[in-house]
């Protein structure tokens, strides 16, 4: 074994060994099947966390792709394409910076109506455009609502219950993850037979039904 991984290895062992020893108790005696299932019977985490996969993860798993989708669309250049997604990706630093001033704003209603606005951007991507800078335009409201909604909808998570945050937030990354791989097998396997006009409103339809769970109606089953 090189001296790197065994130095890494130790550091890891260390470490872990240290975080056990400081956990209270209670949280030590806990197995792993029962903090999985009283992470799970936290009321309203099943939409939550429903919402994690078929909207975030779906809003997420389109930036993946979204360079293939303009190149098949407009037959763009590379370096047109860099631009477009260096675009998008300022767009979503700005939704990131804005999100706190938003929910200060909106309210409890920032989440929904900024899950609702990265869900829908997805159908511009249908419509016919000439230019590049046409569809940077119609892509805007996708990049900044998505990014602008994913520090709220993960802030929500958090708060849903102490004991049990880790957990809630392990599947929370686990069902993100999930959904950014779905819709790239869904682009590998779709467009062979279909175009990318139908690719994108089948992507905007999974996750205007992710974004349609965090509703307000899903606030009052969390607050139970």
């Amino acid at each position: 074994m090189k001296p790197l991984k065994f130095i890494s290895l130790c550091g890891c062992l260390i470490v872990s060994l240290a975080f056990i020893a400081r956990l209270p108790l209670v949280e030590r005696e806990t197995t792993f099947t029962a903090a999985h299932r009283r992470a799970l019977n936290v009321p309203g985490v099943l939409r939550q966390l429903s919402a994690s996969y078929l909207w975030l993860g779906w809003v997420a798993g389109f930036g993946a792709v979204v360079a293939e989708v303009a190149a098949k669309k407009l037959q763009m250049t590379p370096a047109e394409l860099g631009l477009l997604s260096g675009l998008f990706g300022t767009a979503v630093i700005l939704g990131n910076l804005m999100s706190g001033c938003l929910r200060r704003a909106l309210g409890e209603a920032a989440l929904p109506l900024l899950a609702l606005v990265s869900a829908a951007g997805l159908f511009a991507f249908i419509l016919p455009v000439r230019s590049g800078i046409q569809l940077a335009l119609l892509g805007l409201p996708w990049a900044f609502g998505y990014r602008g909604a994913g520090p709220l909808h993960h802030a929500r998570l958090s708060l849903l219950s102490e004991p049990s945050r880790g957990t809630i937030n392990s599947y929370h990354a686990s069902l993100l993850n999930l959904g950014i791989f779905s819709v790239s097998v869904l682009l590998g396997t779709s467009v062979r037979d279909a175009s990318h006009s139908i690719f994108c409103a089948a992507t905007g339809a999974i996750a205007l039904c992710g974004a349609c769970l965090l509703l307000p109606f899903s606030l009052r089953e969390t607050d139970k």
